[in-house]
């Protein structure tokens, strides 16, 4: 299958077929939300970098999401994906508690780095299973 674009809830295929869109990360806004690629396009025209130069715009949305958050959540780190995401968390988990395993549920999905890919049981070979990792079946 060859998908070309994404509206709402929907994907397509280069046929023209629609297929509804239950696992990619749109559950909010679906694909090509117009006010979302509106933003985007503008920020695009004013500067195209990522988070680790501090922009106003950041600051604003790091404050924005803190400001919704219960006494002690104040910290926000921005990642560029769901495998970066999952690889910084696993690195502050390990540092602040010392250890080193995981629990996972079975057949998940967690990312392609080196760092957590041992967490994407969906991708393990017949027999495989790391020592670090356990996995539980969903209820």
């Amino acid at each position: 299958m060859t998908l070309v674009r994404g509206e709402g809830v929907w994907l397509y295929d280069d046929h023209g077929n629609r297929y509804l869109d239950g696992y990619n990360n749109v559950p909010v806004l679906g694909h090509a939300h117009p006010a979302v690629a509106q933003a985007i396009g503008r920020q695009q025209a004013l500067l195209n970098v990522n988070t680790r130069y501090l922009h106003p715009n950041v600051v604003e949305l790091a404050e924005r999401l803190i400001a919704t958050m219960p006494p002690g959540l104040d910290t926000c780190i921005f990642v560029n994906s769901g495998t970066e995401a999952v690889d910084l968390a696993w690195r502050m988990a390990t540092e602040f508690t010392g250890y080193t395993g995981a629990i996972i549920t079975d057949w998940s999905y967690h990312g392609i780095s080196a760092a957590v890919s041992d967490f994407s049981s969906n991708d393990w070979p017949a027999g495989f299973s790391p020592g670090h990792v356990a996995t539980f079946a969903p209820s």
